[in-house]
């Protein structure tokens, strides 16, 4: 977690940070003291921060804390970029302010499609707060290649859906196996999800659950 002092005259910080296409971040800041020191928080795709990628102040939604603030957003840019973070202070006051920043992105190791023995997967996708989160899933072949096009969804608070890996990403998988990402816009633990595998032909089913890559 990086320390950052920021007051009446110094409002703003700026970080470098390596963002990956396609994948999903949380920026979390804290700030210390006893005193009510709000922040907001920037995400650029570029080195000079004029294209923004994400602004938020979102705090109020699960889980809440007034006296945090969090940016959670799918980074959209084109490429993996050199991305900045400019951090802000919203609210007067002098305070250190902690911050860190997750990748909240969901991977699955693997699915398993086969026309001749009706094997087919599904992706089934929860969320787990009040509020509604944004997911994009993207499934890869094993050589990592996008298959198809990524899916995004809107999940209601509480609310939960499923994709076919056969046939909701514009092309027909008939045979192959591969892996799956879901990148979403939810606080880390938003969002759960399961990839389950089976066959009608051989009664046999299997699941392969989704984790993150960081843990913290």
């Amino acid at each position: 977690m990086e320390h950052s002092v920021i007051d009446s005259t110094n409002t703003q910080r700026w970080y470098r940070v390596g963002l990956i296409a396609g994948r999903s971040y949380c920026v979390i800041t804290v700030p210390t003291g006893d005193g009510f020191n709000d922040t907001v928080t920037d995400v650029y795709s570029d080195a000079v921060g004029t294209v923004l990628v994400s602004n938020n102040d979102d705090n109020f939604n699960e889980p809440i804390s007034g006296r945090h603030s969090r940016n959670c957003f799918i980074y959209s840019a084109a490429n993996t970029s050199e991305a900045r973070l400019k951090v802000t202070l919203f609210s007067p006051g002098d305070t250190l302010i902690r911050f860190k920043m997750v990748d909240t992105a969901l991977n699955g190791p693997w699915f398993f499609v086969e026309s001749a023995t009706s094997y087919n997967a599904f992706i089934e996708i929860g969320n787990t707060t009040n509020t509604a989160v944004s997911v994009t899933v993207t499934i890869r072949n094993p050589a990592g290649a996008t298959i198809g096009t990524p899916q995004t969804v809107a999940i209601a608070g509480y609310g939960n859906t499923a994709l076919n890996v056969v046939s909701s990403f514009g092309t027909t998988v008939a045979n192959g196996s591969g892996s799956v990402q879901v990148a979403h816009n939810g606080a880390p633990g938003a969002i759960v999800a399961n990839v389950t595998t089976l066959s009608a032909m051989t009664g046999l089913s299997f699941d392969a659950p989704l984790t993150r890559r960081q843990n913290w």
